[in-house]
């Protein structure tokens, strides 16, 4: 075998990836780029004969390193396309986020700093530039995994893993809304493009003909709706300036519609083509933000109580609860927190082996 390298396999909220010490890696982007697709067997939709699991949720990457940027770790995410023959850095993923910090403990990057049997540490996010703190339990000296928090999607309870994004607006774009508008029409459908932790386009059902309590599989065999979404995606990322997005894996979408069960709202998220089986956490920032600012589609639709700093996205698997405090001052938008309970769980450690 051309490549043997160290990996952890974890998961982190409701996706699963595999996480490297930067260190372990080949240094040119080429080359790496080369294991991380042989490892994954892409492009080959089944993926049998390397470790991917046929679908974004499953075939992402964590690089993680000791930070030299005012932080205690660096973090970069990767996103191997099951189907095509690159490996994309443009996303930004807080599901794998939830597991870096444990992650950086287990491979021994970091000695972590003990506090009433709890660390909390500052993670500098490479793909977007900005920070988020993560704190988690430690138990006799290592990562505390058992607990009683349960994750919507997941079968056991674990312990809980907070993350704070912070002021996480703009991130990919510099602006808050990257097309200078707060709903543009294309075509022909009223959207909401924001960038706040993760760009995405936001889309009220009604206007494509749906309830939005759609079930995943109803919205991923559904072709005239994937063919409408592809035409607005392609069109929103001009406008927000990505240039051609067919390549890339952000922006995202979400469908949203009044809530059925209790939550703020009930969305599907769109990744970027096919219907999440949950809901990503940075894209449910992103929405949670922009139904809080007047102006935007899902804001005068649902009217949401901007004290309540709780926000609960209603999803095909159950719920996704967040915590966003956000300033508005004339135009200007703050976020003093932007946060999410999750968890994580180390799944196995070894060797990774690819041609």
């Amino acid at each position: 075998m051309k490549y043997s390298v160290k990996a952890i396999l974890m998961r982190g909220g409701v996706a699963r990836g595999i996480f490297f010490n930067e260190s372990d890696l080949p240094q040119s982007t080429e080359e790496r780029n080369s294991f991380f697709l042989s490892a994954f067997s892409s492009p080959l939709d089944c993926q049998n004969d390397g470790i991917g699991g046929g679908s974004l949720t499953s075939n992402r990457i964590a690089i993680i390193k000791k930070s030299n940027n005012n932080a205690d770790i660096d973090f970069t995410f990767a996103q191997v396309l099951p189907n095509e023959n690159k490996v994309d850095y443009s996303s930004n993923c807080g599901n794998m986020l939830a597991a870096a910090g444990p992650y950086a403990i287990e491979a021994k990057i970091i000695v972590p700093k003990i506090n009433n049997d709890k660390v909390k540490l500052k993670i500098y996010n490479k793909n977007t530039g900005s920070s988020v703190n993560s704190t988690f339990c430690i138990e006799n000296g290592t990562v505390k995994y058992a607990g009683d928090t349960l994750l919507d999607g997941i079968q056991r309870k674990y312990s809980p893993i907070e993350l704070d994004f912070g002021n996480a607006i703009g991130l990919a774009t510099g602006k808050v809304f990257p097309t200078g508008s707060k709903i543009d029409t294309i075509c022909g459908i009223d959207t909401t493009c924001i960038d706040a932790a993760m760009p995405i386009i936001i889309i009220r059902s009604i206007d494509l003909g749906l309830t939005g309590l759609e079930s995943k599989q109803e919205i991923d065999d559904n072709i005239d709706l994937k063919s409408k979404l592809l035409k607005i995606r392609l069109q929103a990322g001009i406008l927000m300036g990505f240039d051609n997005v067919k390549d890339m894996a952000i922006p995202k979408i979400c469908i949203f519609t009044h809530p059925s069960d209790g939550g703020t709202v009930a969305a599907r998220y769109i990744d970027p083509i096919f219907c999440h089986p949950q809901f990503g956490i940075t894209a449910g920032l992103a929405l949670a933000t922009a139904a809080k600012i007047p102006g935007t589609n899902i804001n005068e639709y649902l009217k949401p109580d901007n004290n309540i700093e709780k926000f609960i996205i209603e999803h095909p698997s159950g719920t996704l609860p967040l915590t966003l405090n956000i300033k508005i001052d004339n135009d200007a938008i703050f976020l003093n927190k932007a946060a999410n309970i999750t968890t994580a769980k180390k799944i196995f450690n070894g060797i990774l082996y690819a041609e």
